[in-house]
Order: structure tokens, then C-alpha cells, then sequence
């Protein structure tokens, strides 16, 4: 799911999106600037789903007019997607449910790949048991304890 550019020391990732997200009637009522900076979050953001504010960066990368849309305009914007958004006492932003549609089985400590969602939850401070327990597909198959997997469809209030 990760790709690596040793030359410059930045790694990618590979996610997945939604495209019925243009149907959605939560999504349609968003302002064209809020949707491309609800966008960029979604792509920006680490494997938790955990984004550190940088305006001069997103201004860059989608380019907003700093004129127009300074960090009090842009934060205020991120703040009005509170639904979807949570903003950590840390000061980062946090999509609360893109654990669960990035990984749709759940999240477990014993899968490599899992490794740096735990990571960004416990970096940022945001208790992995929050999530709901549950016994899952990949429990039932034997493949993971029960008691070792998260179903991420629980978000913290």
C-alpha cells in the first residue's frame, strides 16, 4: 500500500475514495473551497486518517489565494466539517471515520500493515480501544484473535 521516493524521503500512500461521495447530499452542500479542502485532507492526511495544519502548503498544492484564504479562513472552513472532522487537542485534524473505509475488516496490531495507523492513534493521542470490539470476518477465519482486532465503525465523541 506504501511506496517510498528514496530521493527525497517522502512516502506515499495509496488510498482509497469514494466516488458516490459526489451524490452525497452532505457533500454537495459544501462550498467548492470547503469540498477541495476536504478533498486534500482526505489525500494529505496519514494512515489514521491524522492531518498537521499547514496552510502555506495547501495554498500551494490547490491553490488558494492567501488574500482570500489565510489560516483563520482555512481553519474556520475545517472547523465547520466537524461531522467528519475532529480537531485534536494537539491542534492536528483527524477524519474520523477514514480508519474505517481504509480498512473495511477492521484494524488489528497483528498485521504489519496496521502498524502505522497504531502508531499515528497513540502519536496523536487517540485510544485505539475507543473503536468498538468485535469479532470480525478475519477473527472467525482464525487468522487473528478476536480480543486483537478493532472494527473501526465506532468514532470517539
Amino acid at each position: 500500500m506504501r511506496k517510498e521516493q528514496d530521493i527525497i524521503g517522502v512516502i506515499q500512500m495509496k488510498i482509497f475514495t469514494d466516488s458516490s461521495k459526489w451524490d452525497d447530499k452532505w457533500f454537495r452542500g459544501l462550498s467548492p473551497a470547503t469540498k477541495i479542502i476536504y478533498l486534500y485532507l482526505c489525500d494529505m492526511s496519514d494512515h489514521a486518517g491524522v492531518w498537521e495544519f499547514d496552510g502555506d502548503l495547501m495554498r500551494l498544492h490547490i491553490k488558494l489565494r492567501h488574500e482570500d484564504y489565510d489560516d483563520d479562513t482555512i481553519e474556520n472552513l475545517l472547523d465547520g466539517l466537524s461531522d467528519k472532522v475532529t480537531r485534536l487537542p494537539n491542534g492536528k485534524y483527524w477524519i474520523t471515520n477514514y480508519i474505517s473505509f481504509q480498512n473495511p475488516k477492521g484494524i488489528s496490531r497483528r498485521f504489519n500493515h496496521c502498524i502505522p495507523i497504531y502508531r499515528s492513534l497513540e502519536k496523536n493521542g487517540i485510544d485505539p480501544e475507543e473503536f468498538q470490539q468485535s469479532v470480525m470476518d478475519l477473527a472467525s477465519e482464525g487468522k487473528a484473535n478476536p480480543k486483537d482486532v478493532i472494527q473501526c465503525n465506532t468514532v470517539m465523541e
